[in-house]
């Protein structure tokens, strides 16, 4: 049985648009509340703005790096669960984010990881 996601909220930082639209759409359909954002400076804002439960970002964006937002979100928001999504793979034995994907975005892998990230 799937977790119940409906109440959850998702911070997705993608620099790129075709892949930001495509996975936003599939979130949508089972997380309560997706912000979207474009690259690591409009995701801090908007992390700001409206703590959600979870972040999920790309590492090589323009602007703000995932590593720069992440680094910014840790300081206000030491636990929250934070997924990344990268074209290549990612040593996680530091700690400082809770999963990673690798591109491409595969739906059921997707939803399996936000199932075990969130609380």
């Amino acid at each position: 049985m799937t977790k119940d996601l409906s109440s959850l909220s998702i911070l997705y930082v993608e620099d790129e648009s075709v892949t930001r639209m495509a996975v936003t759409r599939v979130l949508q359909k089972r997380v309560g509340n997706i912000y979207p954002a474009k690259d690591g400076k409009e995701g801090l804002s908007m992390f700001l703005e409206h703590r959600p439960d979870m972040v999920l970002t790309d590492l090589q964006m323009p602007v703000m790096d995932g590593w720069e937002m992440i680094s910014e979100i840790r300081k206000v928001a030491p636990a929250v669960p934070i997924i990344v999504i990268s074209a290549y793979e990612y040593d996680n034995s530091d700690r400082t984010v809770s999963d990673s994907i690798v591109k491409p975005v595969i739906k059921d892998t997707l939803f399996e990881k936000i199932e075990c990230c969130s609380k």
